[in-house]
């Protein structure tokens, strides 16, 4: 079990806690737990002991993110970008944290530029659509939602949305229609 996995890294570390082997064992643990705060502590005793990693910053960038410390994610997430562009998983986490943080237009900003840079993303797509249904914009939310069925017509996500956006314009025929056909792709996706 994970949680006894844990503990048996606890228990090493107390022994010898320069130990990084283990400390990046609890890290996994605690991050299967979702003890997200805790596995963020354990990856800075890591940094701050002289490792390093894209993919270690990545973790602690998930975890500040899962724990609610959108800043602290935000410069994690800053640095790896200034690295490696094109990483859509790292985008999306950023606009997810600039949302978060209350700088919408950023968050709608960085994701149609990296589009601009690197082509139309479904994920992204359907993000900002969710972002312009919060802003109150249907018209580029439909929009937004539009270009995700388009990308992913099997998404029902993307339908449900939409379907959400025409029931809040009033527009019942298409909000029942949108609604339904996303309820059969999730029925038929499960």
């Amino acid at each position: 079990r994970v949680e006894d996995l844990g503990g048996v890294y606890r228990s090493l570390l107390a022994v010898t806690p320069d130990d990084r082997k283990a400390r990046r064992g609890l890290v996994h643990a605690l991050v299967e737990l979702g003890q997200w705060s805790e596995a963020a502590s354990e990856i800075e005793r890591l940094v701050a002991s002289g490792a390093k990693g894209e993919r270690l910053r990545t973790t602690l960038a998930h975890c500040y993110r899962r724990a609610g410390r959108h800043a602290d994610a935000l410069l994690v997430l800053k640095e790896l970008l200034a690295e490696r562009q094109d990483a859509e998983e790292l985008v999306k986490a950023a606009v997810y944290c600039l949302d978060r943080l209350g700088a919408r237009e950023n968050a709608l900003r960085l994701a149609a530029r990296f589009q601009k840079d690197h082509g139309e993303r479904h994920d992204l797509t359907l993000m900002s659509g969710v972002l312009w249904y919060r802003a109150r914009n249907m018209e580029r939310a439909a929009s937004a939602f539009r270009a995700a069925i388009a990308l992913a017509p099997k998404d029902w996500r993307a339908y449900r949305n939409l379907g959400m956006v025409y029931r809040k314009t009033g527009v019942k025929e298409f909000a029942d229609k949108f609604l339904a056909q996303g309820r059969r792709l999730k029925k038929a996706a499960a």
